[in-house]
């Protein structure tokens, strides 16, 4: 019997349900718009970096204040390293091994965007050095790579 102004229990459970449905319902469409927003592979099937998540190559010269682009600054101290192919190059872009590259100054790392986390890792752990940037290679210079091989 129901009391009058109160909820039987079966009313209470039906409302428990569409609640969790609607919880679910709201869980995929937040995971296929973040999906969606992700990103997508330019033609040659590397993805695009924003801006602000990577080194501008136009920025890879000795300046002495960030500018609003958000670029690293980049001292005559720090050394440019590139990881490309299993293979390092130095900043006049010629093969070395990491374990030649002496100390002194920041090490500014560029990988390719394609290269999976444990990749970047592994590379980043070969590169002995406490003072380490990480970035993600551009367009422009996965082609001027591609050419030295």
């Amino acid at each position: 019997m129901l009391q009058q102004g109160g909820y039987s229990a079966t009313d209470n459970a039906m409302t428990e349900i569409a609640l969790a449905l609607a919880m679910g319902f709201f869980a995929i469409m937040v995971l296929a718009i973040v999906s969606m927003g992700a990103g997508s592979p330019t033609s040659d099937g590397v993805a695009e970096m924003p801006t602000k998540k990577r080194i501008l190559a136009s920025a890879l010269v000795p300046a002495s204040t960030s500018d609003a682009t958000g670029a690293t600054t980049v001292s005559s101290k720090d050394r440019l390293v590139f990881f490309y192919g299993g293979h390092f190059y130095d900043s006049t872009l010629k093969r070395f091994l990491p374990e030649n590259l002496g100390r002194g100054g920041r090490v500014i790392l560029a990988v390719p965007p394609t290269l999976s986390m444990s990749e970047s890792l592994d590379v980043r752990a070969k590169v002995n050095t406490s003072d380490l940037i990480v970035t993600t290679l551009d367009r422009a210079w996965i082609e001027r790579l591609k050419d030295l091989r």
